[in-house]
């Protein structure tokens, strides 16, 4: 549980610390990525979170996934099968 809190804490963190500091949102998709940034690896990068839990189906998570990320489905479900084989 300490590990949890520790590294959301961290997450949190470096969100924080990697954000810009004018927070008002980009009129368009073009200013978007023009915004100043400290992270490195800034450039269409993202983050997806999957917590491994009993309420959402297998499926769901791989739609959600596929949805979010632009990953095929065949590919999404080996990711989902691999953060359920590693957390458990």
């Amino acid at each position: 549980m300490s590990r949890t809190i520790g590294f959301a804490l961290d997450y949190v963190l470096d969100t924080l610390d990697l954000s810009p500091d004018d927070t008002s949102p980009p009129r368009d998709i073009s200013q978007l990525f023009n915004i100043e940034t400290a992270d490195p690896a800034r450039k269409e990068s993202f983050c997806v979170v999957l917590w491994n839990d009993d309420k959402h189906s297998f499926d769901e998570v791989i739609h959600n996934l596929c949805e979010a990320t632009g990953t095929p489905r065949a590919d999404a479900a080996k990711i989902v099968d691999r953060i359920d084989d590693e957390v458990n």
